[in-house]
């Protein structure tokens, strides 16, 4: 079986909502995550995880990147 890795991709201003919402509004929110996780069974591997403060690397060095990419 194929495996993937899958990038989600969030606004900056969404990012900062979420990370001051409250435990009802992010239970809220996760509902159809966790509605399509149930669904797709044991396909999925690993449920992902939060990303955030992400570094963009280059030949020369770290810097501060425009971390849009949410979580995995």
């Amino acid at each position: 079986m194929k495996k993937y890795l899958v990038l989600y991709y969030a606004p900056e201003d969404l990012i900062e909502k979420t990370k001051n919402a409250g435990e009802k509004e992010m239970a809220e929110g996760m509902k159809p995550w966790m509605k399509w996780q149930e669904e797709v069974g044991d396909a999925l591997v690993d449920m992902g995880s939060p990303l955030y403060n992400g570094m963009k690397v280059s030949k020369s060095g770290n810097s501060k990147g425009n971390s849009e990419v949410a979580g995995y």
